[in-house]
């Protein structure tokens, strides 16, 4: 089976066991090892959330624990005595992770350093670090080619294993220090006692010159014992680039990821390079990524397939020929003076030349014919085109324009650099951050698989890292490795039964009292019982509505999808939404959808004297046309206008089946979709489940308040001015059906979200006080779930631990200090994947057992062995069904649990609010708040006035006080009536 059988339960230690949700002062003598580590911070007393007493006098309220001191009553800690746990064991569960074999090694620790102070090389790899950000090592190695680099650290470490981070560690396994070898001097390294460091002639070279610089690998008087109970996080750190070293030298390195024709041409069906967009300007590459993770069961490696959209290595003229869809023998200068100043903006920014190493930067194309482009050489005055002929350069177009690689000196009559278009290329790997529509539909096509082929690749990539991987048995680190036809080959980790289960279900509860049994298989349900359509839990009543288009082609289509709009809405439960309340009895044209749309809606809102509840937008069928003015328009006039009349938004094309799809115009289930939306906008509720309905829900036990958040950051290349927006989503019901929004502008990049105690303050306590101040006889919220997107592990100390001080602090002020706070970070963006294994009767052509790999059943939780071992519990959840493709768990991590939730109690609360994403009706594959708020944290980009979208880059007005620098945010403009409803749906 090539899979690490499990680790018998019974030998399980306590501390270990499956779903115990210990703090880090719970008992675990591991854990208590780990203590007095320097990367293991502990949480000093004013980071626990002690806020201060608000001017209130009296002693502040105690910190909040950030998990139960010991372990819950219902997980007890020792495996005799456990309760039964809720859900079903799973057996036959393998994950995408291989275990280490670790022993205890040595490892140095050098410093490495590229030219000597003040040199060239050392000012130009300082400019590579600012500008490139992640690419840097990419640069570095276009600057220090591996072929040169190597071979020095191969001579000057030889006999002993060694790893380079590829930018300034070098990593070695030995007991004692190194020392200069014969190997060492015959590649040029001395030893210089004065400054303890040996150094070596490094040639580089710079612009257009080789000079000779220096390499210094410098001691350090750090050692770290790999295997130990010490420097966990840095030991982490080590592994990930010993499994990473030799392909930072052979691959395209990306993050963790790794791309480039030596994978390609290896004949790895994972590995590979696919154009793709409309004028095959792009590829997409298909690679591997690697980490490392510290679990319950030790270091074990994960890996996955990975893809990145790069610009195909193409001549630029070709280049421009594709971009404007012309023949290449017609590109003349006129032609290429006619290049849209967006597709010159886009041309990647890196070039090779025919007659020079290294790479240039685009900066334009020049504005006449290199003929006419003089410049003075050696006293002489000559012109682009004869200087490059008269240096053998032949087959020149002397009436075609040149690319311009610099920027124009500053003296007077100084040219910038100009080469002849047919002599330059577009470089390789260079990434592209192209977003389209397009792109991400080819980017779906091409990395959507089935968990058997998807398996199947790992399989295959671990043994791509196992052969090209030297370092890891230096480093006391080697991969569990089961016998094969082929060798010795990782294999994967099977789960132990009692660490992963299935939850049940929920069922649901809707309008007359009718409740809908979950798929247990499919984890989706049907809104009919036999030919009746099930009405919704709270229908809304509709009293006055408009139907807007924009010069529709077909307004008797348009009247059929309206006619069964009408009808699934009365099977809905909903009153008035026909043609008796529409304004002026039928659909309105607006005409020109690109101009004054916001001024035309206001003039409809007030032709119904404050009566309009809702409008229904169909779009045209210009994509673009809606993407980059019109959706935005519409969403920024119903959340910020004083109106705050809900829009729901329709697309002609599927109404029409245009591009190939099937007409959905008289449909019944897109319209039964289309009123998902519909329902919540005008204040109804369309289901809930039935636990919630019955009081057995964690969030009916006490006035619980349920919060998503999110932020959404500008993608590259929208620069440092573009705001980052954070969305806070909160339930106010018990039902988990009402909802309070609130959006802020940040500054760039900034994850932490700005002002959270003014905002539980002014918004979200209120709100909650005042939906329940009928129902309750203390409205006030004696409970705050908060779920928490976005956040890496390595940022839990920095932005988890301040917002829960900001929460407790709001809290204290409000008079409310034993309101009990459950903080969890979920993490959307694991590299985890899980597969149920079976084996056939048959044999693959190797002679080895063949062996299947299937889908994980929805409702699938793991809490151990594979888990982090880290302060916080935490696990995986797999709650829905994968469609297409192997489901991507979440990973949750408890930073703090004031209420002392149990593991069980947490975990079918999170899968409960999965059921309730009222958009759809399936489960989804992470909690309905958070989901709402990325969804609200995304929309929040059109409610500036500034708003633009080209190409997918955000062009807004900075709002965020302090630029990208600052740590305040502003809040959006809007209205407090559409705060209250799910107006982003």
């Amino acid at each position: 089976l090539r899979m690490e059988p499990h680790v018998a339960t019974a030998h399980r230690p306590a501390d270990s066991a499956p779903g115990s949700m210990q703090s880090s002062g719970a008992g675990s003598a591991k854990r208590d090892r780990d203590a007095g580590h320097s990367e293991k911070k502990r949480i000093p007393p004013h980071l626990r959330g002690e806020p201060n007493d608000g001017g209130r006098g009296g002693p502040p309220p105690p910190p909040p624990p950030r998990a139960p001191q010991g372990p819950p009553a219902s997980v007890p800690s020792t495996q005799n005595n456990r309760k039964k746990r809720s859900g079903e064991p799973l057996p036959n569960v393998v994950a995408n992770f291989v275990r280490l074999q670790q022993t205890q090694v040595s490892v140095r620790m050098y410093s490495v350093k590229f030219g000597s102070a003040g040199s060239p090389l050392e000012k130009k790899l300082e400019g590579i670090a600012a500008d490139a950000g992640r690419r840097a090592i990419q640069f570095r190695r276009e600057l220090i080619p591996t072929e040169i680099l190597k071979p020095k650290l191969d001579a000057l470490c030889s006999g002993h294993g060694y790893v380079y981070d590829g930018n300034a560690s070098l990593y070695l396994a030995s007991p004692s220090e190194l020392v200069l070898s014969p190997a060492a001097q015959d590649a040029g390294w001395t030893l210089d006692t004065g400054i303890e460091s040996f150094q070596s002639p490094l040639p580089v070279r710079l612009g257009r010159e080789e000079v000779e610089e220096r390499l210094t690998v410098a001691f350090t008087s750090r050692v770290v014992l790999m295997g130990g109970e010490e420097n966990r996080i840095l030991q982490t750190t080590i592994l990930n680039h010993v499994f990473q070293n030799n392909a930072k030298f052979l691959f395209t390195q990306i993050g963790s990821a790794f791309f480039g024709s030596a994978l390609e041409m290896n004949h790895r069906s994972w590995a590979k390079a696919i154009p793709i967009g409309r004028d095959q300007t792009l590829k997409l590459h298909l690679g591997y990524s690697t980490s490392v993770v510290m679990t319950q069961k030790g270091p074990m490696l994960q890996v996955d397939r990975a893809a990145r959209v790069f610009a195909a290595a193409i001549p630029v003229l070709e280049y421009f020929a594709k971009k404007t869809n012309t023949p290449i023998h017609r590109m003349d200068n006129t032609a290429l003076q006619r290049i849209p100043r967006k597709a010159i903006s886009s041309t990647p920014k890196r070039l090779i030349a025919k007659h020079r190493r290294g790479t240039l930067r685009f900066f334009g194309i020049s504005p006449v014919p290199i003929r006419e482009i003089t410049f003075t050489k050696d006293g002489q005055t000559t012109n682009v085109f004869d200087y490059f002929t008269s240096m053998g350069h032949t087959n020149l177009n002397p009436m075609l324009p040149g690319i311009i690689v610099g920027r124009q000196p500053r003296e007077a009559g100084g040219v910038a650099p100009v080469i002849p278009i047919e002599m330059v290329e577009i470089a390789p790997e260079q990434t592209v951050s192209d977003k389209s529509p397009e792109i991400s539909e080819a980017m779906i096509r091409n990395t959507c698989t089935e968990p058997n082929e998807r398996f199947r690749h790992i399989n295959d990539i671990f043994a791509t890292v196992h052969q090209t991987e030297q370092a890891p048995p230096a480093f006391g680190a080697p991969l569990t490795t089961t016998a094969t036809s082929r060798g010795p080959r990782p294999c994967l980790y099977q789960l132990d039964p009692s660490s992963v289960r299935q939850l049940p279900t929920s069922a649901l509860l809707y309008g007359k009292n009718q409740k809908v049994l979950v798929s247990r298989e499919k984890a989706d349900w049907r809104l009919a019982q036999g030919r009746n359509d099930i009405p919704f839990l709270d229908p809304a009543t509709v009293e006055c509505w408009a139907v807007v288009h924009f010069n529709c082609s077909d307004t008797r289509l348009l009247g059929s999808f309206l006619d069964t709009f009408y009808r699934m809405a009365r099977g809905r439960g909903i009153r008035g939404l026909d043609q008796n309340t529409l304004l002026r009895r039928g659909p309105i044209n607006l005409s020109d959808p690109n101009r004054d749309v916001e001024q035309k809606l206001d003039r409809l809102a007030e032709e119904a004297n404050g009566r309009l509840q809702l409008v229904l937008v169909v779009l045209p069928d210009k994509e673009a046309q809606n993407r980059i003015y019109l959706y935005p328009a519409v969403k920024r006039w119903s959340a910020t206008t004083r109106k705050g009349v809900p829009t729901q938004c329709v697309q002609w094309p599927k109404m029409t089946g245009g591009k190939g799809g099937r007409m959905l115009a008289t449909d019944m289930q897109y319209s039964a979709g289309i009123l998902l939306k519909v329902n919540p906008k005008l204040g109804g509720v369309n289901g809930t489940t039935v636990d919630m309905a019955d009081g057995k829900s964690v969030l009916s036990h006490t006035p619980t308040m349920v919060m998503g958040v999110d932020v959404n950051h500008a993608p590259p290349g929208a620069g440092s001015e573009a705001n980052s927006y954070a969305a806070i989503v909160a339930t106010l019901d018990k039902h988990g059906a009402r909802f309070h929004t609130e959006e802020i502008a940040q500054p760039s990049r900034q994850e932490l979200i700005s002002g959270l105690k003014d905002v539980m303050r002014q918004q979200f306590i209120p709100a909650f006080i005042n939906h329940n101040r009928a129902q309750l006889p203390d409205p006030r919220p004696k409970r705050i779930i908060f779920y928490r997107d976005g956040i890496a592990t390595n940022q839990f100390d920095e932005i988890a631990l301040s917002e829960i001080k900001q929460i407790k602090t709001a809290l204290f002020d409000e008079g409310m200090p034993d309101t009990k706070l459950v903080y969890i970070v979920v993490q959307k963006r694991t590299k985890c994947r899980l597969a149920v294994v079976s084996t056939t009767s048959g044999q693959r052509p190797d002679g080895d057992p063949d062996v299947r790999y299937g889908k994980i059943p929805p409702g699938t939780v793991v809490d151990g062995e594979i888990t982090n071992d880290s302060e916080y519990p935490n696990f995986y959840m797999v709650p829905h069904f994968g469609l297409k493709g192997t489901q991507k768990p979440a990973h949750y991590h408890v930073i703090c649990n004031e209420a002392e939730l149990s593991a069980d109690e947490i975990q079918e609360f999170t899968f409960e609010l999965c059921h309730t994403y009222h958009r759809a009706t399936k489960v989804v594959s992470g909690p309905a708040p958070v989901y709402f708020a990325h969804l609200a944290a995304y929309k929040a980009q059109y409610n500036t006035s500034g708003y633009k979208d080209d190409a997918n880059v955000w062009d807004t007005v900075s709002i965020a006080s302090g630029g990208s620098g600052g740590s305040t945010g502003s809040h959006l403009g809007v209205t407090d009536t559409v705060k209250r409803s799910p107006y982003w749906m």
